[in-house]
């Protein structure tokens, strides 16, 4: 019973540490699908371990054993997702006071380089998520391409608020092409009319080739060619 009650706790912690090493992951995977991937390895593995067990205690015919395990089974997944209903860094911003957040503020305005400016961004992003589209306004407004790309990357997340649309929109015609080819990713994501418009105007009229075929194949994902 003890080497049972071992497994199902490095089953806890191997999940613990998916969804800690998830909610840090640098990409441009949401959070929750970055949970998704990484927990689910964890439950093949107990599944696998669980089959296992479930094996043994037919061959000692012991019912009282295996609904056990189907109990701590069932535990242990409900512990996975509630973890994985928590977003990354809500703690944190539960803990941080008005004078906290105003802090990060000042490192934003503060940051010499483009990377101190992308790394405050992110994290006032994860800290002020309701103040995002001013922030995200305020940041594209800079005249660092780097620092532009981060914020239309992080546009992503909030392509529901008309005004990040209209942020969007407006980074289509940005002279750096890295900055659109974010937009276009952005956009793409939705079903817009206007973004609809905005791919189909990148497609057609872009002086890039490689943007346009970028947009054209979103729009055709989309199912809006030739529309």
């Amino acid at each position: 019973m003890a080497n049972k009650k071992n497994r199902y706790l490095s089953a806890l912690l191997l999940t613990l540490s998916a969804c800690n090493s998830a909610s840090n992951t640098a990409d441009k995977v949401s959070w929750q699908e970055q949970i998704k991937q990484s927990v689910r390895p964890v439950i093949a593995w107990f599944n696998g371990f669980s089959t296992e067990t479930s094996a043994e205690n037919t061959d000692k015919k012991s019912d009282k054993a295996n609904d056990e395990n189907l109990r701590a089974q069932a535990q242990l997944i409900g512990v996975m997702e509630n973890v994985a209903a928590v977003p990354p860094g809500s703690i944190k911003n539960n803990s941080l006071s008005g004078e906290d957040i105003a802090q990060l503020h000042q490192d934003y305005d503060k940051a010499t380089t483009a990377d101190d400016k992308r790394d405050a961004l992110v994290s006032l992003i994860e800290v002020d998520a309701n103040n995002a589209a001013t922030l995200l306004r305020d940041a594209y407004a800079d005249q660092d391409p780097d620092v532009r790309r981060e914020a239309v990357l992080q546009m992503h997340a909030f392509n529901n608020q008309p005004a990040v649309v209209d942020l969007l929109l407006k980074a289509l015609d940005d002279a750096e092409a890295s900055v659109v080819i974010e937009a276009v990713e952005g956009l793409a994501q939705l079903r817009d009319a206007r973004a609809i418009a905005g791919l189909k105007k990148v497609a057609t009229t872009h002086p890039d080739e490689q943007i346009r075929v970028v947009a054209q194949d979103y729009i055709d994902q989309l199912g809006q060619g030739d529309k």
